[in-house]
């Protein structure tokens, strides 16, 4: 019972983190309960620095797509153009 409380009181949750996240907030002396939610400003530096764009912003690209729909009444041709029935 001892072991359990230790456990969900001093022991940090490392799921989803990498080896240098964790570094991170072991060097910032960060508690326990504090390592789940914490966001590691070094590696998202490190992750922008790679992608050579700021992960801060979002950036949108729109594409614009051309889409042949035949009308009612016409059958598409072997080539993918419609034609009148």
């Amino acid at each position: 019972m001892v072991m359990v409380v230790f456990a969900f009181f001093f022991l940090p949750e490392t799921r989803d983190r990498t080896l240098e996240e964790i570094h991170e907030m072991f060097e910032a002396k960060l508690p326990a309960r504090q390592f789940k939610g914490h966001v590691c400003a070094g590696v998202q530096s490190m992750a922008a620095a790679a992608f050579g764009k700021d992960l801060g912003k979002e950036e949108h690209e729109i594409i614009e797509l051309e889409v042949d729909v035949p009308a009612p009444g016409n059958k598409p041709q072997e080539n993918g153009r419609s034609s009148p029935a």
